[in-house]
């Protein structure tokens, strides 16, 4: 698995991608062990350390040379976990998570908010579309959106509900009931599983909150915005005015 030249064995990249990982997870950690065996090879090839001294240096580089924040060296030592657990390797010495930084409960401004909820609306892909209107319009954060399924969602006087344990009954907006009947249709009948995930990646199976932050970002990005789950979702005060705009919009075929 592990050998002098510092390299990590093929084994372990094929296991990796016939594991029951979601497919972006697989990706992301074998760009993250490879970055590393490349800082190994380049920046710290002593044959004489541990792969747990490797591991140190490493992290400590991406903190204090990249500069990098928590949550990325934080992502990185759980793909080296990943690693040295397969390697069956003891993990003593192994630099503990970063603590967080404090998070702000940034917003976007009203014109920016309009401007990323109007963008969505047009996207060709409803299913990110869903997801936008879930988060910015319905007041859901990734891991709420994670985990809905056939069984949160009740049709009560011609409006969809989001009912369930651990959920606050709700309505969901015109805007958002609307994209999930286009999604999804088949949820709304008697065949279809009350345990069956909302959103789906293109394999079946549920999304992970990283899928839902990655979405949001990237119509973010298409539209000339940087906006992450977080932000959008402490956007709440121009929910509703913002969705009766667009819905107007949208109705009129102003887009």
């Amino acid at each position: 698995m592990y050998n002098n030249d510092f390299e990590i064995s093929a084994g372990y990249f094929n296991d990796l991608q016939s594991s029951s990982l979601a497919d972006q997870t697989k990706r992301a950690y074998a760009s993250r062990i490879k970055t590393f065996m490349r800082f190994v090879k380049h920046c710290d090839g002593s044959k004489e350390k541990s792969l747990m001294d490797h591991c140190a240096s490493f992290l400590f580089h991406l903190k204090e040379n990249e500069q990098l924040k928590a949550t990325s060296v934080n992502a990185y030592r759980t793909s080296l976990l990943h690693c040295i657990n397969y390697s069956g390797i003891e993990q003593r010495g192994l630099p503990e998570r970063l603590e967080m930084e404090p998070q702000t409960r940034e917003s976007l401004t009203r014109e920016h908010f309009e401007k990323y909820v109007m963008y969505a609306s047009t996207s060709r892909r409803i299913r990110d579309t869903l997801i936008v209107y879930l988060v910015a319009l319905d007041g859901l954060g990734p891991k709420k959106c994670v985990e809905l399924t056939a069984q949160n969602l009740l049709i009560r006087d011609d409006q969809v509900r989001l009912v369930g344990a651990g959920m606050k009954e709700q309505r969901l907006s015109k805007l958002t009931a609307n994209a999930l009947f286009q999604y999804r249709p088949e949820l709304f009948t008697s065949g279809v599983s009350s345990q069956c995930p909302v959103l789906l990646n293109r394999n079946g199976r549920g999304l992970s909150c990283q899928t839902i932050d990655y979405v949001v970002r990237s119509v973010g990005w298409r539209c000339g915005l940087v906006v992450c789950a977080r932000t959008l979702h402490h956007s709440a005060d121009m929910r509703m005015s913002v969705h009766d705009h667009v819905l107007s919009l949208l109705e009129n075929d102003d887009v």
